[in-house]
C-alpha cells in the first residue's frame, strides 16, 4: 500500500457576503437565521457558468465552507444550553473543530453567473466556500434518526418582535454603520435568550423583566414575556455616557456615529458604563 496523504489542499471557489460580520450576529444553526440574506462570489477563474447550470431546480443546497474566524481547535467543547457540561467535538457542530470546515443547508433564492444568493445563512462575511452540493430529502433526510446527547437540549425558540421606534434605530444603524444588530438580535435573544455565561445580558427592571443586551458598543433594551415565550425589542441605545461621548479618545472609532445617534434619538444615551 501506498503512503498516505497527510494534508490534502483545496481550491477555495468562493467567498461569502453577508452582513454577518461579528460571531455575535450568527445564529447556532442556519434554519435560525429565518430570512437573513447572503450571497455567494465565485472565483470566475475557478467556477464557470456549467457549474452552475441545473442548480436551479433545487430550493436547498449544502455549502461546504471555512471557519475563518474560530481560533484553536478543541477536542472537547460546550455547546450552548448544557451548562458547563463538555462534548466532544465530533459529536458537536462546533466551529472549534480539528480541521475547520463547516456545512450549511441553506435556501437558494437565485443563480447568477458568477454568485448565488441564499438565505437562512450562518456563515460569516468572507468565509471561504470549498464546494457547493444539492440537498436531496431523500437522502439528506432522516426524521426517526437518534440524536444522541442532544435529546436532552430541547430547542425553545422566543419569537421576536421589535418596536417601531427600535425599528427605526436598527435601521439608522445598519444605514449608516453598516452593522446588521437585527439579525444580532435574532442570534442571541431567540433562543436561550437570558444566558449571561454566553450571552452580555443582564435584568435591569424586575417588575417588567426588562433586560439588556449589549452587542459591541450598542445597548438593546428589550422586555421578555415568558408565559408568552415572547420577546419584545424596546429600543437602542448608545453604550457611551454622555461623558465617555465627549472624550476625545475613541478606542473602536465610532463615537461620531454615537454622537449623531443620541442626536436623532435623545434618550438613547446610557447614564452609566457597562
Amino acid at each position: 500500500m501506498g503512503k498516505e496523504a497527510d494534508s490534502i489542499s483545496f481550491h477555495v471557489i468562493g467567498h461569502v457576503r453577508s452582513n454577518h460580520a461579528y460571531p455575535w450576529q450568527l445564529p447556532r444553526q442556519a434554519v435560525l437565521a429565518k430570512a437573513h440574506t447572503a450571497r455567494i462570489e465565485f472565483d470566475t477563474r475557478i467556477v464557470g457558468r456549467d457549474a452552475l447550470k441545473d442548480l436551479e431546480g433545487f430550493d436547498r443546497v449544502w455549502i461546504v465552507f471555512v471557519f475563518h474566524k474560530a481560533g484553536a481547535s478543541k477536542q472537547l467543547v460546550s455547546p450552548p444550553g448544557i451548562g458547563r457540561k463538555h462534548i466532544g467535538v465530533f459529536a458537536t457542530r462546533s466551529p472549534h473543530r480539528l480541521n475547520p470546515i463547516g456545512i450549511s443547508c441553506v435556501k437558494l433564492v437565485s443563480i447568477g453567473d458568477t454568485f448565488i444568493d441564499i438565505e437562512e445563512s450562518d456563515m460569516m462575511d468572507g468565509s471561504p466556500v470549498l464546494d457547493i452540493k444539492p440537498y436531496m430529502p431523500y437522502a439528506d433526510s432522516f426524521t426517526d434518526a437518534s440524536v444522541g446527547w442532544t435529546h436532552e437540549r430541547e430547542l425553545e425558540t422566543w419569537t421576536i418582535s421589535i418596536a417601531e421606534t427600535a425599528q427605526v434605530q436598527l435601521r439608522w444603524i445598519l444605514e449608516n454603520i453598516g452593522l446588521d444588530l437585527t439579525s444580532a438580535i435574532h442570534a442571541q435573544l431567540s433562543d436561550d435568550p437570558f444566558n449571561s455565561r454566553r450571552k452580555r445580558v443582564e435584568r435591569i427592571e424586575q417588575g417588567r423583566n426588562v433586560w439588556i443586551l449589549a452587542c459591541r458598543t450598542w445597548r438593546i433594551s428589550f422586555e421578555a414575556r415568558e408565559d408568552q415565550q415572547s420577546i419584545v425589542v424596546l429600543s437602542v441605545k448608545s453604550g457611551y455616557t454622555s461623558e465617555e461621548l465627549a472624550a476625545t479618545e475613541d478606542k473602536h472609532s465610532d463615537k461620531l456615529y454615537h454622537r449623531e445617534f443620541t442626536t436623532l434619538f435623545p434618550q438613547a444615551t446610557t447614564t452609566t458604563s457597562k
